[in-house]
């Protein structure tokens, strides 16, 4: 029922939402488009994300622990969004000639390297096997990049004021970067236990926070229309194919098998095991006469006498002695 209801509650913000992102940014340009537009895409995006994260958060319970799983579509697009990430990386390291230079530089670099681990991240879901249990420092590298490109984000917004499209997107890698934090405790083994139970809170609204960003963006982008928001249009593809990537986690995730928890039977009795030398009091059976070889060196010793001087055991009377003492009178 918890997962019917969070894809119900995805679904219903999206359609609520992805309309008027999508009027505002093709057709006005990211202009605010009216009073009802601006009141039903913020509203939308808050009842929207708290829900979500609420439902994650009830969903956490139902699956404690994390076990790898094999899953040919979530191998898939976390292989495309790896190659999208390589791409957009590559192109902003060759064209970008921003004032910000050197930090654009450091965020592609560590772009080509988060990209190439969701690439082996889509490996190990073809083969069903966690890549990142003998290599726990990689899986922080997608987050890491998430982390600079928040930096990023804030150092070009600083002297931006008053523009809707730069929260959305400033929220989007906000979430994305608490998810692949989260995904990367998953692999990494370190505290396990609370990323597998939060992986959904943050999860749910990075889908709806991408999609909400990176549709009308990258629709923008293919129709020529220039966005008032400052953030690299080839992130705008990159975000659809990650809010897919999450959802193709999500999927194999919620579905894979879990270990099968030990039946409560009732307990059986210990068995009783007698001793080995014991033997029942009815079944007692006289001991046999000991054989020769089982006498003891006494025994021999004293028949050997007994037949080389022809003694016998014989009982003595008692008699006084025949020396008394000093003191005797």
């Amino acid at each position: 029922m918890l997962k019917k209801s969070a894809w119900i509650v995805l679904a219903a913000a999206l359609l609520a939402v992805l309309p008027v992102r999508f009027y505002q940014v093709v057709f006005l340009k990211g202009e605010t488009g009216g009073a009802f537009a601006s009141a039903v895409v913020p509203c939308a995006l808050a009842a929207g994300a708290v829900l979500l994260f609420a439902v994650g958060f009830l969903l956490g319970r139902e699956k404690p622990e994390y076990r790898p799983f094999r899953s040919l579509p979530a191998a898939l697009l976390s292989v495309l969004s790896g190659l999208a990430l390589v791409v957009q990386s590559l192109v902003s390291l060759a064209v970008d000639g921003t004032s910000h230079q050197f930090i654009y530089m450091i965020l592609s670099l560590l772009g080509i390297l988060a990209g190439m681990v969701l690439i082996f991240t889509g490996y190990g879901y073809s083969v069903g096997r966690n890549v990142f249990a003998g290599h726990p420092l990689a899986a922080l590298l997608p987050p890491l990049w998430g982390c600079f490109c928040l930096f990023s984000l804030f150092v070009a917004y600083v002297g931006i004021v008053n523009v809707a499209q730069n929260v959305y997107n400033t929220l989007a890698v906000v979430f994305l970067l608490l998810f692949l934090f989260t995904q990367a405790k998953l692999f990494a083994g370190v505290e396990s236990g609370k990323a597998a139970q939060r992986v959904r809170m943050f999860a749910l609204p990075a889908v709806l926070f991408l999609f909400t960003t990176g549709i009308p963006g990258s629709a923008a982008s293919l129709a020529g229309v220039r966005q008032s928001g400052f953030f690299p249009a080839g992130l705008y593809f990159v975000n659809v194919i990650m809010a897919f990537n999450i959802l193709a986690f999500l999927a194999a995730y919620g579905s894979a098998p879990r270990e099968a928890a030990p039946k409560h039977a009732a307990p059986k009795e210990p068995e009783r095991k007698e001793p080995r030398d014991f033997v029942p009091l009815e079944t007692t059976a006289p001991e046999p006469a000991a054989r020769p070889e089982e006498k003891s060196e006494w025994d021999r010793c004293w028949e050997r006498l007994t037949a080389a001087y022809g003694s016998r055991e014989m009982f003595v009377p008692c008699e006084s002695d025949s020396f008394p003492l000093k003191n005797e009178k």
